[in-house]
């Protein structure tokens, strides 16, 4: 399958992003691959031989990946390929001391990091937690999701997401592939996605467009 106009865009946070070095758990997988390994992105683009380009951003949540899709639609011309990689609806973004957002990852969030960037209680973030463990949030992203595909009709367009507990969102869910610390025979201790599962999401992918390509 070869396209010659079109173009790959990739949207997501830290299972779309590229290895970046200046991310600890990156650097790690990369320092022990000897090389940058390359994500799904970069991989379809390849083997569609049209250009790719990787708007995911680790830690985004929900509202910053469909936020970059409204920033970026302009861009998305005719007949391009949009993949969107769904986070958890855990996750949230609140507005920042310093007018921009802020992101709230469960189990990554510090004292400091609420009090620098807000002036709620870890109580108030904790109770917000709570809050999203409801399955109206799993309506409200798939809201967008229809939204998309009504939108975007003459686009091609794959939603997924390799989180468990997207259970009610209408999209590809591709789990439990080869983590990095697998790959790496548990010397990186990072359970995102390894070089291997990219791979995977690829002929995956790469299936599900063939009928669109056509």
């Amino acid at each position: 399958m070869h396209t010659t106009k079109n173009k790959l865009w990739c949207f997501g946070d830290s299972y779309t992003q590229r290895y970046n070095p200046n991310v600890d758990w990156c650097k790690s997988y990369i320092d022990y691959k000897g090389y940058l390994p390359k994500v799904y992105c970069d991989f379809l683009g390849e083997k569609l031989g049209i250009e790719s380009e990787n708007l995911g951003v680790g830690g985004y949540d929900n509202y910053s990946i469909f936020g970059t899709l409204c920033n970026n639609v302009h861009r998305i011309k005719e007949n391009d390929i949009v993949i969107i990689g769904w986070s958890s609806v855990i996750r949230f973004r609140l507005a920042a001391k310093d007018g921009d957002w802020v992101k709230f990852v469960p189990g990554t969030v510090t004292d400091y990091h609420i009090t620098h960037h807000t002036d709620m209680s870890r109580n108030t973030i904790e109770e917000i937690f709570v809050n999203r463990d409801n399955p109206i949030y799993y309506k409200e992203v798939n809201n967008w999701i229809h939204f998309i595909n009504h939108t975007m009709k003459k686009n091609k367009i794959i939603h997924w997401t390799p989180f468990d507990d997207n259970v009610d969102l209408n999209v590809h869910k591709l789990l439990k592939l080869e983590t990095i610390k697998m790959d790496s025979n548990n010397i990186v201790n990072d359970n995102h996605y390894g070089e291997n599962a990219h791979k995977t999401l690829t002929n995956i992918f790469f299936e599900l467009l063939k009928d669109k390509l056509l």
